[in-house]
């Protein structure tokens, strides 16, 4: 028997339309793939050759908890290059992809009923993960005329005292949005209040005409 949690956890609709798509697709229709975030194209074979060559080397165990301490390196190398921030390797976990880190975050900061601030439109499983878990998403509205940036004096007007988080996602699935560092910095000001801010950054490397920002900057 299924539990509560996830008999009350809607589908995930990018699934559901590629479900309809595949079936056109099947009947002959020649269609665009617009709904997942897949690439038109093989994996590159350098890619191939070191996942081969790891598992030749016998690579084929369990890692550490954490993750490969050598990628964990890498990782906080990275983010010291680009936005010029220091990250203790202590700190980074790896996990199977952004949507398996939301998850165990908000499982370890949520309390039932806490809340946590998304926006709307938003990627569409944060308010699934954050409800599986028992916590509350309150939405904050984003506009188009605005270029779909946060209005943080709306946020503030939905802190509460179950606040636990809010969510940024910049570049923005599925607007597209760039947060302005200015608007990253009054968000990230709202962390001095004893709540988180859980930075989505998933998509970054494919902007490309302006620069995106880790909110590490502003911490």
């Amino acid at each position: 028997m299924v539990a509560g949690r996830g008999k009350r956890m809607p589908p995930f609709m990018v699934m559901e339309v590629l479900e309809k798509a595949q079936e056109l697709e099947r009947r002959g229709h020649d269609v665009v793939h617009m709904e997942v975030g897949e690439p038109d194209f093989d994996t590159p074979r350098c890619i191939k050759e070191a996942a081969y060559r790891a598992m030749m080397e016998g690579k084929t165990r369990y890692t550490h908890s954490l993750g490969v301490p050598e990628l964990r390196r890498a990782i906080c190398e990275l983010y010291h290059r680009k936005y010029n921030v220091e990250v203790d390797p202590e700190r980074i976990i790896v996990t199977n992809g952004s949507s398996p880190a939301m998850l165990l975050l908000f499982a370890a900061l949520l309390d039932p009923g806490d809340e946590v601030i998304l926006s709307n439109p938003c990627y569409a499983c944060y308010p699934n993960i954050v409800e599986f878990v028992d916590g509350m998403p309150v939405e904050v509205p984003v506009f188009e005329e605005d270029g779909f940036q946060y209005r943080p004096r709306e946020i503030e007007k939905r802190l509460g005292k179950r606040t636990k988080a809010i969510i940024i996602n910049s570049p923005s699935n599925p607007t597209g949005n760039l947060l302005e560092p200015e608007i990253m910095e009054e968000i990230a000001s709202f962390s001095g209040r004893g709540l988180y801010v859980v930075s989505d950054e998933i998509y970054h490397g494919l902007v490309y005409e302006s620069k995106e920002h880790s909110i590490l900057e502003f911490t």
